[in-house]
């Protein structure tokens, strides 16, 4: 665009010299009728730049409309870039076994009594490092996670989303009921939202942290009662 300018700018600056040139040849003219032509041809060549300048104006506003559309895009494909590499640092987690702790109380999620077996209550207790606190988050490929242990899955009691909702472990099926996202809080604490509706998320129960408080789904409120940290 600026060798565009620089070239109508020449352009511009040769055609006035023209016209220049020629008013000067007619102070000395005698020939009316000459005179006459000449000042034609100037009005016409005036009349021709103006027009010129027009389509140029419109072309540098098309080029200045089009860099400002390019710079738009490459703002926003930057932002949500910056936004994925801050939003995606749990991804690091993916197909490890992490123990997920409670910011309220400090401690971790825990299969009751270590019972692997359908509708086994999920609760939060001191860290033991047993393997009924361990869990594998797998990438489910559509924006959500599962949290694995053996054959069984962190899940939504009866498939449902709703305040006070019970999460337990049940055999792996693939419902949304056992899929979740995970949602950056900062400071490497994050909120687990259930895939059936995102509003809801893992919290714990009363905002008490003691052993053996149940894990429910809640409506997210900032609580430190829905944080929780992966520890590998």
């Amino acid at each position: 665009m600026l060798l565009l300018n620089n070239q109508i700018y020449t352009n511009n600056n040769n055609i006035l010299n023209n016209i220049v040139n020629q008013l000067s040849n007619l102070i000395d003219e005698k020939n009316n009728d000459i005179i006459i032509k000449r000042i034609i041809d100037i009005i016409i060549t005036i009349n021709n730049l103006i027009k010129e300048n027009k389509k140029n104006i419109e072309i540098i506003r098309n080029d200045i409309n089009n860099l400002n559309d390019n710079i738009n895009k490459k703002y926003n494909n930057l932002k949500s870039e910056i936004i994925s590499l801050v939003n995606d640092k749990w991804k690091k987690f993916i197909n490890k076994t992490v123990q997920i702790r409670s910011k309220f109380g400090k401690k971790n999620i825990d299969v009751e009594g270590g019972v692997l077996s359908n509708s086994t209550n999920i609760q939060i207790w001191d860290n033991t490092g047993c393997f009924n606190q361990k869990f594998n988050i797998i990438d489910n490929n559509d924006g959500t996670v599962s949290f694995i242990m053996g054959e069984y899955a962190i899940d939504c009691t009866m498939g449902e989303a709703k305040i006070g909702v019970n999460i337990q472990i049940y055999v792996r099926n693939g419902s949304k009921a056992q899929k979740f996202k995970i949602i950056d809080r900062g400071n490497d604490w994050y909120s687990i939202h259930s895939s059936i509706n995102s509003d809801f998320c893992l919290d714990v129960s009363g905002g008490v942290g003691e052993n053996g408080r149940n894990i429910q789904l809640y409506l997210y409120n900032e609580s430190d009662s829905q944080l929780f940290k992966f520890i590998e």
